[in-house]
Parts: C-alpha cells; structure tokens; sequence
C-alpha cells in the first residue's frame, strides 16, 4: 500500500536514467522514489484480508490474553513490514548493477507464497521466506502467534536481527548504486 507499486518502478527509473531530477532535491532519493505514491484503493482489500485472521484468531484457544496477541501481532506485522521493505530495496538497488527489470516481478510473485501454509512446502523453504524474501513474518507469524503456537519475543527477537542486518546490507547495495548510477544528465 505504502511502497510495494514505487518499489516496482524503480528498476525501469534507473535504466531510462529517469534519477538526475530527483538526486538534486534536498530530501533522500530512496525516501522519493518509496513513497512516491500511495495505493489509496488497497485500504479496503487490506481489511477485509486482516479482519478474517483477526477473528480466526480470537475464536481459537489461545494461551494469551487478548491484549498480548494484539500488541504481540502488531510488533511482528510492523517490524515484518519494516524487513519486507528492506529486502525490495536490497532487491532494488541491483537494478544499478543489473539492466533487468523483471527480477523485480519474479521477485514479488516469489512473495506470493505468503498465501499457502508453510506447513505445505519443506522446511528449508520456510526458512528461505523467512530469512532470504522475508515474507512469513507479515503473513504467517502473527498469525500463527494469534494462535499461541510461537514465542513472541523469540520471534520479535529473530525479526529485530533480521531487520539490522536487511538495513544494513540494503544501504551498501543502494549507496554503491548511487555511485554506480548515470543518467541522462
């Protein structure tokens, strides 16, 4: 909703050398290009997709309180959410590198698998959509914790590692990038 549609761009900008306007402007140019525009109309469907999980959530015995799922949920789909961008602007920033711009699009239907169980596919491709293309942690995890089938802080723990690390490699791969980038001008 925020900048999964302004992420999806970015390899094209790069290619036609579309940058040189906005990297004389005083704000960040990975900030510009992000939130450029914001998905207004995906509101309603990301409600009626969180709601159902909401109440499957709450209508199962769970071993928590009410309040401990909500907080717990919502750190884990926040930070998961902060890990996802991340890794689309690691994903991104090869787009420097790399004239192809449909990495990109095999990248985000990889990310598609958020919709399937985990449970379906071996364990070493769980273990990939949560810690290569971070997606488990926005769809799975909180609710699987609404459940009270995962710690919570074992998870928030996993997510705050795996965000630092994520940050850390996505502002090498974009800074270097930059330096690498030639536009039109």
């Amino acid at each position: 909703m925020l900048f999964e549609s302004n992420l999806a761009k970015i390899g094209n900008k790069i290619i036609r050398g579309e940058l040189d306007i906005k990297l004389v402007k005083p704000v960040s140019i990975l900030f510009q290009l992000s939130f450029e525009d914001v998905m207004v109309a995906q509101i309603i469907p990301m409600f009626t997709t969180v709601t159902p999980l909401l109440i499957y959530g709450f209508s199962g015995a769970t071993k928590m309180s009410a309040i401990n799922i909500f907080l717990g949920g919502a750190v884990v789909l926040i930070l998961g959410i902060i890990v996802k961008y991340f890794s689309d602007v690691i994903v991104c920033g090869v787009f420097f590198f790399i004239n192809r711009t449909h990495i990109y699009t095999i990248y985000s239907e990889f990310r598609e698998i958020n919709r399937l169980p985990p449970s379906l596919f071996p364990k070493w491709v769980e273990n990939v959509f949560t810690f290569v293309i971070p997606v488990l942690f926005v769809s799975y995890y909180p609710l699987m914790m609404s459940k009270g089938e995962f710690n919570i802080m074992k998870v928030i723990l996993i997510e705050i590692c795996l965000l630092l690390f994520m940050m850390l490699s996505s502002f090498i791969v974009w800074r270097k990038g930059l330096r690498e980038y030639s536009g039109v001008g």
